[in-house]
């Protein structure tokens, strides 16, 4: 069911995920959350920029055990980045900011994530 769009420099990809648990525990049927819908799209500029967004937006669940009921997330991502080739070494540097649409309910829904800002580096030998 998921769509993937893409030309030159532009991708599209949409996955949409739907879970039914059938248990006699009702604490089961309701452990993970119902739907769960990401769509990503990445767009490449200059030589070697990139920026991409990521849209998760997912259904409320219950944890199992001392866990707490977590309403749904909605939970929006950036990333931009730089990749190059040098001397036939992969590089790439990259800012990543997390949770743009605020924090969301971790295991008990009184904890909340907070957003981020992550630089990350990779470098392939």
């Amino acid at each position: 069911m998921g769509g993937v769009a893409t030309s030159e420099r532009t991708r599209i990809r949409f996955a949409p995920a739907w879970v039914r648990i059938q248990a006699d525990n009702p604490d089961w049927r309701h452990s993970a959350p119902p739907y769960s819908f990401k769509l990503l799209a990445a767009h490449g500029f200059g030589p070697n920029g990139w920026l991409s967004r990521l849209w998760n937006k997912s259904g409320s669940f219950g944890w199992l055990g001392a866990g707490g009921q977590i309403a749904g997330e909605n939970r929006l991502d950036l990333r931009l980045a730089w990749r190059s080739n040098a001397s036939g070494v992969p590089l790439e540097v990259a800012l990543i900011v997390r949770r743009l649409l605020g924090g969301d309910a971790e295991f008990d829904s009184q904890l909340k994530t907070e957003p981020q800002a992550p630089l990350q580096l990779r470098a392939g030998f």
